[in-house]
């Protein structure tokens, strides 16, 4: 039973850094397309 609490905490610890990693994809005002990192993609 502890083994599984310790598996179900580590999970989500998991999934958060691959949405840290994964690069949003945001549209500035005016139309341009920018990534997280700030680099303008279109």
């Amino acid at each position: 039973m502890p083994n599984k609490k310790v598996i179900k905490e580590e999970k989500p610890k998991e999934t958060k850094k691959v949405e840290d990693e994964r690069p949003s994809i945001v549209k500035d005002t005016e139309g341009r397309i920018i990534d997280k990192e700030g680099n303008i993609i279109g």
